[in-house]
């Protein structure tokens, strides 16, 4: 049997799928360290009564490591980064071009406005173990700063708007082209619905029509000697 030949992109092809699939699986770990964070794992940033003691982190002592420190700094707003890295592994796998990387860049740091966010929300939550802030030590100072100059609600809507920049740059989308689409889809939503409605009621009539014809026939029926 002769195989066929492979297409000239299938090379490329094959290292996007394993790239792909290594990225994902990065992501997945870091995910993995940050649902299952202890403060009371050992790691490279805590010390703990037994050095020798086997961390209850999903990921062993690297992910312990990098949740401590990823939560010590930006709190809830660590999971951004996993987040970012899961969809550049899909991106990969689907050997597509990320292309902009200095706009994503830029806008994954505008997107650490969520730590700020979170502590302003949450404070210290017991989920945390209550010794350290939602927001973490970035969120903390951010806040502090923010809310010093414009109080509390002006520090929310900054935050709020360089959330949506961070947002429109990682995604590489335009806010203006985002509402359009989504009017549109709206629109044509709409437009189904009517000529669906409209569809409806003509075979509601023509049922109605021929209920009518039916019943005066049986009435002549009846009425004839």
């Amino acid at each position: 049997m002769v195989e066929s030949p492979r297409p000239p992109e299938a090379p490329h092809r094959r290292r996007d799928e394993f790239l792909g699939i290594l990225v994902v699986a990065a992501g997945l770990l870091l995910v993995a360290s940050l649902f299952s964070y202890d403060p009371n794992d050992p790691s490279i940033f805590s010390s703990v009564a037994d050095p020798d003691a086997r961390p209850g982190n999903w990921a062993g002592r690297v992910g312990a490591s990098f949740a401590d420190a990823a939560l010590q700094f930006f709190g809830f707003s660590a999971f951004v980064l996993p987040i970012v890295v899961l969809g550049l592994g899909v991106v990969r796998l689907r050997s597509r071009a990320v292309g902009a990387w200095v706009t994503k860049a830029l806008g994954l740091v505008v997107l650490l406005a969520t730590a700020p966010l979170f502590h302003l929300a949450l404070g210290h939550p017991q989920l945390l173990g209550g010794g350290q802030g939602a927001g973490g030590f970035v969120g903390d100072l951010l806040a502090g700063a923010l809310v010093a100059a414009l109080n509390p609600p002006g520090a929310v809507i900054a935050l709020l708007a360089g959330l949506l920049i961070g947002v429109l740059l990682v995604a590489s989308l335009s806010l203006g082209e985002a509402v359009r689409g989504t009017t549109e889809r709206m629109s044509a939503s709409v437009s189904a619905w009517k000529v669906e409605r409209e569809k409806k009621k003509q075979v509601e009539e023509k049922d109605r029509t021929r209920r009518a014809v039916v019943q005066k026939h049986l009435e002549r029926a009846r009425e004839a000697p």
